[in-house]
């Protein structure tokens, strides 16, 4: 009796933080309120359900058993329609992360091949290389590069140049 008072206490904790997360108006007991009556069938499995669980909710009635059901029941409902308002906002929010990242990346790459095409001049302006040997320096860049996943290391290049490797 004890774990379904506690269990009854956690899951108005939830909802109420449910309801503050979602937005949803909190649904506090009012006993001044008037209340309409209103028939509803029910299969006797259910009923017999309702009775044998009312009173471990704290419920003092089975009408405040299902009162509380069919609020918690519309509260679902309410924050699916929430959800489905919020992953527009959720999925709008990244598409223009990723798009600012892209464009950070493209300047970044823009200001990398300036500087990329700056050393190309410089190393052209000092050596007179043939078309045969700027073709071989080429095809064995592209292999290295491919070997090591373009992690580039001057060390690497030094031992190159030097015949180390």
């Amino acid at each position: 009796m004890q774990d379904c008072k506690q269990i009854s206490f956690m899951i108005q904790i939830n909802l109420r933080l449910l309801s503050q997360v979602f937005l949803l108006p909190i649904r506090r007991k009012d006993n001044n309120m008037k209340k309409e009556q209103m028939n509803v069938a029910l299969d006797p499995a259910l009923k017999a359900k309702i009775r044998g669980m009312y009173k471990s909710d704290n419920c003092s009635t089975m009408t405040e058993f299902v009162q509380k059901a069919v609020e918690f029941y519309i509260g679902y409902l309410e924050s699916q329609n929430s959800i489905n308002f919020i992953a527009p906002i959720i999925t709008d929010t990244i598409k223009s992360t990723v798009y600012a990242t892209e464009q950070r990346l493209a300047r970044l790459l823009f200001k990398e091949a300036v500087e990329t095409a700056k050393l190309a001049n410089i190393t052209a302006a000092f050596h007179n290389l043939d078309d045969n040997t700027l073709k071989s320096l080429h095809i064995r860049c592209v292999q290295e590069v491919s070997k090591i996943n373009g992690i580039l290391t001057l060390e690497d290049a030094t031992k190159f140049q030097n015949g180390d490797e």
